[in-house]
């Protein structure tokens, strides 16, 4: 449990995290007008469309002579700074995009009281996957709860009171886009539009049921409630991306949206039944102890500010909680039917987040996976499996027109509209090496899980691939006759240079995990010819 006495001030550091995957939203408590940041992850500017064109990052020239003069270079034992590597072999990086925020939910609350009462309390149960506000004004409890269902693919929010005909609230939207209209009708509100940078076409809709009292809907765009007992809503969203390359398109998603809304129902308890079963399947298979102890009455925020390094079994208490918040949060942007966890998870506030809250492949979007075998949480890889699955289109494009060779790459970064290629950051465009390092974690969830179908169906293919753009683009060092990956350059440490101490180990890495998989499938060469292999 994470718990605080009073409300967020702060999105990234004190607000709540609620995901499904595909959507995801922070709760703030706060008591006037309760705030729900919200997103959707294939919401994102850039890609086909762009207004400001797009090649999947691919050069436009000089193709690829450029790789073989700066090869030529180093093969004297120079080294090239980034600047002039990246004068040589970048380019400005066009159409790329940022993932976008859909928005906010506003509960605007006229009784609410203007201070924190004493009792108040904001908590995110790990458990159950479920943020909740809770607090006595004039006599009242009053209860929020909030928790985004997989089963349903839905955000789900409920207000309650201990006495009826105290539930009443104004929900509204706003966005820092104006790229959308907001309507209201029949107690469900829907937000629709297009970006205005490559025209993806977005929907949400928020319907609003309550127990006696009454729900109407305003002509700006507002749903009313009015002297409930309680109230509940369910939010739906989706835009018309699709993980297909080259278009990147798919339907109109109203018809998906308001599906998904109809299909919740209108039985809160069923659907929070549903999210709770399905959660705790993943999220109660592990438990760690570490002889930690936490007094009930102190709160998360104190407990991470009295930390002395692990010395007390309060100490042990927040390395306890950490942990399990890490695979809560994995398990809360990663789980199939989406994209895999971008920088932030799924959660965004912004419409220029740091890195655009993309795909960096050159380590952080390895990492954010590195728990999930371990920590026993194999089935959320399957968005990373489809992702890496689905550059293999662009990257053969990429490493045809960059390096012509076969095989397929990707670089230090890629969004979801299949960008394989390279920009022109210094110290951080270059890294090929990257789709080599993705296939990794496939292997990885072969050797936990043992299942063949998987590694020959999956896995495999992509390993092969990578290792055959490898075979492809080493080179000679004409210094002691070694195949060495060039250019090649240790991220954010450098110079360029041949043969770089990551470079050789990822690519090492690859071909024996390739090599071996090939042998369980019985597709590997014969000993004689792997001897021959340079």
């Amino acid at each position: 449990m994470l718990w605080y006495g009073t409300p967020a001030a702060d999105w990234e550091r004190e607000a709540l995290p609620i995901g499904n995957g595909a959507l995801g939203a922070m709760v703030f408590g706060t008591l006037a007008s309760e705030r729900l940041q919200f997103n959707e992850k294939t919401l994102w500017t850039g890609g086909p469309g762009s207004a400001q064109g797009y090649d999947h990052g691919n050069w436009r020239a000089p193709r690829p002579g450029a790789i073989t003069a700066v090869q030529d270079d180093l093969d004297t034992g120079t080294t090239l700074d980034p600047e002039s590597a990246a004068d040589r072999l970048g380019q400005p990086r066009v159409g790329y995009g940022a993932h976008q925020t859909f928005g906010d939910l506003h509960l605007d609350l006229p009784d609410a009281p203007a201070t924190p009462p004493p009792d108040y309390r904001r908590e995110l149960d790990l458990d159950n996957a479920i943020a909740s506000v809770s607090y006595t004004h004039q006599g009242v409890r009053h209860q929020r709860e909030f928790f985004a269902s997989h089963p349903d693919g839905v955000i789900v929010g409920r207000l309650a009171a201990d006495r009826p005909g105290s539930v009443t609230f104004t929900l509204r939207h706003t966005s820092p886009r104006t790229d959308f209209t907001a309507t209201a009708a029949d107690g469900t509100l829907t937000v629709r539009g297009a970006l205005a940078d490559n025209g993806l076409r977005f929907e949400a809709q928020v319907r609003v049921y309550a127990e006696r009292g009454t729900v109407t809907s305003g002509t700006g765009g507002t749903v009313t409630v009015t002297g409930a007992d309680s109230a509940w809503f369910v939010l739906a969203a989706g835009t018309d991306y699709a993980d297909t390359y080259p278009d990147y398109r798919g339907p109109d998603p109203h018809a998906a949206v308001g599906r998904a809304v109809r299909r919740a129902g209108r039985n809160h308890q069923n659907l929070l039944d549903r999210h709770v079963r399905d959660h705790r399947s993943l999220f109660a298979r592990v438990g760690l102890d570490i002889g930690q102890s936490l007094p009930a009455d102190l709160p998360t925020d104190r407990l991470l500010s009295t930390y002395t390094g692990g010395t007390s079994a309060t100490d042990r208490a927040l390395e306890a909680l950490y942990f399990q918040y890490g695979r809560y949060l994995l398990i809360a942007s990663s789980r199939p039917g989406s994209l895999p966890a971008n920088l932030q998870g799924v959660w965004n506030n912004s419409t220029t987040p740091p890195w655009s809250a993309d795909y960096h492949v050159n380590i952080n979007l390895q990492m954010n996976y590195w728990p999930a075998e371990a920590a026993n949480l194999a089935e959320t890889t399957a968005p990373y499996d489809r992702f890496v699955e689905a550059l293999r289109a662009p990257g053969r494009r990429s490493a045809q027109e960059m390096f012509g060779s076969g095989g397929w790459v990707v670089h230090n970064e890629t969004n979801p509209y299949g960008f394989t290629g390279v920009h022109d950051w210094a110290t951080s465009f270059w890294f090929p090496e990257a789709a080599a390092w993705l296939t990794q974690q496939m292997y990885e969830h072969y050797r936990f899980g043992g299942s063949t179908d998987y590694l020959r169906s999956t896995a495999y293919p992509v390993m092969k691939e990578a290792a055959e753009f490898w075979l492809d683009n080493l080179r000679t060092d004409p210094r002691d006759g070694t195949l060495v990956v060039t250019p090649s350059y240790s991220p954010e440490h450098g110079d360029f240079t041949a043969g770089a101490a990551m470079s050789q180990q990822i690519v090492h890495d690859l071909f024996t995990s390739t090599l071996e998989a090939a042998r369980t499938l019985g597709d590997a060469p014969t000993s004689d010819a792997v001897s021959r292999t340079p």
